[in-house]
C-alpha cells in the first residue's frame, strides 16, 4: 500500500478479508453521532429525529449501542441542533453526552496536542445505520497507517462513518481530508443509507439479522 507523507491513499479495503480485528484497550476512541437535522418521513408520518426507527429499532439507540462496544460512555457525543425527549432519555440511559457539533469539535481540537498516536475519532450517522461494529474496528486498525478512513460501497463513498486519528482530526475537523482518503469498502448488507421512506424497510431487514 502506497501512502504519501500524510498517510493518505486511494486504496480501498474490504471488510470481507479475514484480517485481525485490532483494538487496543488502552486507546481513547471519541465517537460522535450525527443526528438527522430535519423531521424525517417515516411510516407513521413526520417524526422527531430522536424517535426515528426501523422495524421497531430506534436508530439512535442502535448507533449508541455500537459506539458503546468500542469506547466508554463519557467519550460518546450525540451531536444535535435541537434535542427532543427521546434524545435526552437515551443520552441519560447510555450515560453519554449531548451537544452541538462545533462544541464537540472544539473539545477534540483542545485534546489533540496531547493525543497518543493510537487515539481516534469516529463519526457515525444516525440515518446510515451499520449492521454491527465490525467495520468500525477494522477502520480503527487501518488508522495505524492512515490519518483518516471513510466508508465506501463499490465505487462510491458512503457517509456511514469517518474514522480519524485524534491528532489529525484536531488539524482538519469537519473540513474533511485534503486528498482522496483510503476507503473501507462495505458490503451492501452491512449498512443502509436512509434517504426515502422505503429505505426504512431495508434498514429493518438488516437490523433484524443476527
Amino acid at each position: 500500500m502506497n501512502t504519501d507523507g500524510n498517510g493518505v491513499t486511494g486504496a480501498r479495503f474490504s471488510v470481507s478479508i479475514g484480517v485481525h480485528m485490532w483494538l487496543n484497550s488502552a486507546m481513547t476512541v471519541h465517537v460522535g453521532i450525527e443526528m438527522s437535522r430535519d423531521l424525517r418521513l417515516n411510516a407513521a408520518g413526520l417524526v422527531q429525529a430522536g424517535t426515528l426507527e426501523a422495524g421497531g429499532v430506534n436508530l439512535l439507540r442502535h448507533a449508541l449501542t455500537l459506539a458503546r462496544r468500542i469506547t466508554e460512555p463519557g467519550l460518546i457525543r450525540v451531536m444535535t441542533t435541537e434535542s427532543d425527549e427521546t434524545v435526552l432519555a437515551l443520552v441519560g440511559e447510555f450515560e453519554c453526552r449531548e451537544g452541538g457539533a462545533l462544541q464537540w469539535m472544539a473539545e477534540l481540537v483542545d485534546a489533540a496536542p496531547n493525543a497518543a498516536p493510537e487515539d481516534a475519532v469516529i463519526i457515525l450517522r444516525q440515518t446510515c445505520p451499520l449492521h454491527d461494529e465490525k467495520a468500525l474496528r477494522r477502520a480503527l486498525e487501518l488508522l495505524r497507517e492512515n490519518r483518516c478512513v471513510v466508508s465506501s460501497c463499490a465505487s462510491e463513498q458512503v457517509r456511514a462513518f469517518e474514522a480519524w486519528r485524534l491528532g489529525e482530526f484536531g488539524k482538519y475537523g469537519f473540513t474533511g481530508p485534503s486528498a482522496d482518503p483510503p476507503m473501507l469498502e462495505l458490503c451492501t448488507d452491512e449498512f443502509v443509507d436512509i434517504n426515502r421512506p422505503s429505505d426504512f424497510e431495508r434498514a429493518a431487514t438488516m437490523l433484524s439479522r443476527r
